[in-house]
């Protein structure tokens, strides 16, 4: 399970997007880092989503960014493995909860239910989780700006 089983959507609009993407310069960086960047640019958020909502949503963008950018470094450079997964998802779980500290009673239950999916996705060996991050971008997006 290099990047886990995805859903067969998932896997057609990754299949579309990396025959363009895969094409364009990117840096050849290990994505294990590019996935701890994520981690910072969530703690950073924190620290600042209070005294400006706007940098507070470009970070969220930066650490969606950075979140896909891993993947595609690894899909250019012929880099993906299991710990690489298994870096990306933990990130993605930390990232998550870091995000929602501010905002931790209306989001608890949801990072809690993603934390259970991605128990059930390491032990069924298929990629299951709800786009929290994403989703939340949204929602800081119409509440805070």
């Amino acid at each position: 399970m290099v990047e886990g089983n995805k859903l067969e959507f998932v896997k057609k609009i990754r299949y579309i997007t990396d025959y363009f993407l895969l094409k364009i310069p990117l840096p050849r960086i290990n994505p294990n880092i590019i996935s701890g960047l994520s981690i910072l640019t969530s703690l950073i958020f924190i620290l600042v989503v209070k005294h400006s909502s706007a940098l507070g949503c470009a970070l969220l963008v930066m650490t969606l960014f950075l979140d896909w950018l891993d993947g595609l470094v690894a899909r250019r450079y012929n880099l993906s493995s299991e710990e690489g997964y298994m870096v990306d998802v933990t990130s993605d779980r930390l990232s998550e909860g870091i995000i929602f500290i501010p905002f931790f009673v209306a989001w608890f239950y949801l990072f809690a239910l993603n934390n259970i999916l991605t128990i059930y996705s390491f032990t069924r060996k298929r990629h299951v989780v709800l786009p929290l991050r994403h989703i939340f971008l949204v929602y800081f997006i119409i509440n805070y700006l």
